[in-house]
């Protein structure tokens, strides 16, 4: 019994070893790919709030 479960054993950790190597395989091609449709795209600029609120809902407010 104990070389059948060893057995089961090495099967299953040779599947994640596969696995593994098609995730890192995956990020190598990816990685490259995802900087290549990024580039030259500029963050969006921060846009700070108006601490008084907006504008014209102030002014409509007050009359």
């Amino acid at each position: 019994m104990p070389a059948d479960r060893a057995e089961r054993l090495r099967r299953k950790f040779a599947e994640f070893d596969v696995e593994v190597a098609r995730l890192e395989a995956a990020g190598v091609v990816f990685g490259p790919y995802a900087e290549a449709m990024d580039g030259g795209r500029q963050d969006d600029p921060v846009v700070e709030s108006d601490p008084a609120g907006c504008c014209s809902c102030r002014t409509a407010s007050r009359g």
